[in-house]
This record gives structure tokens, C-alpha cells and sequence, in this order.
């Protein structure tokens, strides 16, 4: 049976969110927490997350889309980024020589980027983009 969300009982429910984690939830957090409604649904129903926490009386102000919050994120991610990508490039230079890797090479045409270009014997070669390092250096280590 699907539970009937209610002003009352989706703010009960972040509360409690925020009781066990000590923060308010994303987006992300109501899709994959069972006891949240899911986000399409807040989307669908309130106007959004935002609204819905403006609606709570929650701090309205917390968006994770902007501000401190993402730009701390976005930090986060380039350098976590640029750490995998070096990992990365030191992993191919043990497979493939050094002088057929290609760091951050732009494709033509249509300025196509990629993070690594491996040339090959023919002329076509290996473009390789890596846009979700964690989850590809957990795939990598069952590889290796």
C-alpha cells in the first residue's frame, strides 16, 4: 500500500533524516532513503524541494543546487577528479608506452574533448573520458 505524504509526515520524516545524518536531504537523499517520499513526487506535488522546505518552515534558505553548498561540492569533485585522472594516467603508462598517451586531447570535429587519447598502429585510436572516477577506480581494481 503507498503511503499518502502529508505536510505533517514528510516533515517528521526529514526531521528524522536529519536526527540520523545531521543534515537536511538532497535531492539524491529522497530518492534513496525508504522512508522519504521520492523527489519526482515532491517535484509533482509541493513544487519542488525547495519550496516544500519553505512550505515546512525549514531553513529556506539551504539549497544544495548553489551557494556555499555546491561550490564546496564542486571543489570537492574537480579534486578528487584530477586525482583519479594522474591515478589513471599512471595505470595506462604501465600498460601502453608513455609516448602513445595523450592527456587531455580535443577531437576535430566538433572540438569533441576527451581526458585521454591512446594512439594505436592505425589511424583511428583510443579516446577514453573518465566523467565518474570513483565508481570506474572500483571497477579498475577488480580489473587489475
Amino acid at each position: 500500500m503507498k503511503e499518502i505524504w502529508t505536510l505533517q509526515n514528510i516533515k517528521e520524516a526529514i526531521e528524522r533524516f536529519k536526527r540520523e545524518y545531521s543534515y537536511y536531504p538532497s535531492t539524491v537523499d529522497f530518492d534513496k532513503t525508504d522512508y522519504l517520499p521520492t523527489s519526482k513526487m515532491i517535484q509533482r506535488s509541493f513544487g519542488g524541494i525547495s519550496k516544500l522546505r519553505s512550505d515546512l518552515g525549514l531553513d529556506a534558505t539551504l539549497d544544495y543546487r548553489k551557494g556555499k553548498v555546491r561550490s564546496s561540492k564542486a571543489r570537492q569533485t574537480y579534486s578528487q577528479a584530477i586525482k583519479f585522472e594522474e591515478e589513471f594516467y599512471k595505470f595506462l603508462i604501465t600498460k601502453i608506452p608513455e609516448v602513445k598517451v595523450h592527456e587531455h586531447k580535443i577531437l576535430r570535429p566538433g572540438r569533441v574533448c576527451c581526458d585521454f587519447f591512446i594512439y594505436t598502429n592505425d589511424t583511428k585510436g583510443i579516446a577514453i573520458d573518465i566523467f565518474y572516477a570513483r565508481i570506474f577506480f572500483q571497477f579498475l581494481e577488480l580489473l587489475i
